[in-house]
This record gives C-alpha cells, structure tokens and sequence, in this order.
C-alpha cells in the first residue's frame, strides 16, 4: 500500500505547478475564457448514446477546479447547425 503522505505530496506537487501556470497566465489576463467542452451540446438523446465520450467532454473543467480557482461554464451562442457553445470563464481567486 502506498504511503498516503508520498501520495498527497504529489498530488499537492502537481496542484501546485498548475496553480503556477494558471498564475503566470493571470500575469497578462484578468480572466480565461475557453471552451468548456471540445464539442458542442449534444443533440435530445444523443448524451445516453455516447458513453464513456460524455465524461472526456469535461476535459477543460478540470484544470481549473485542480488548481483551485473560481470558474463558471455559461451558453454563449448557437453554431451553424443550432448546437449551444459552453464556454468557461476562469478568474483569478484572490484570497
């Protein structure tokens, strides 16, 4: 069994280089703003279908929450073919 120390030693190591990054981004920026998903909303019904896909489409909602900082994922338009764009605001914390 691994030693629960080492392990949130390293996770706490990553936490921290993200947080840098984030900072260091922050340094130009007063708030990112990305896509929340690498897609669009999917179509009534489609969700069920897609699978294990549906959990990889939070890929751009984990850094943020790792790093520790306030974000809000908001609909922002309709694409060519009426599907919702998502994108996520992230902004700095300062506490």
């Amino acid at each position: 069994m691994m030693n629960l120390t080492v392990f949130f030693l390293s996770v706490k190591a990553i936490r921290d280089s993200l947080r840098h990054d984030f900072m260091r981004a922050f340094e130009l920026s007063d708030v990112l703003l990305g896509p929340t998903t690498p897609t669009t909303a999917y179509k009534l019904g489609d969700y069920t279908s897609k699978g294990v896909q549906s959990y990889e489409d939070d890929v751009f909602c984990v850094p943020a929450s790792l790093a520790g900082l306030p974000a809000i994922s908001l609909p922002c338009g309709l694409t060519s073919n009426r599907c919702v764009r998502i994108y996520i605001y992230i902004h700095i914390n300062y506490q």
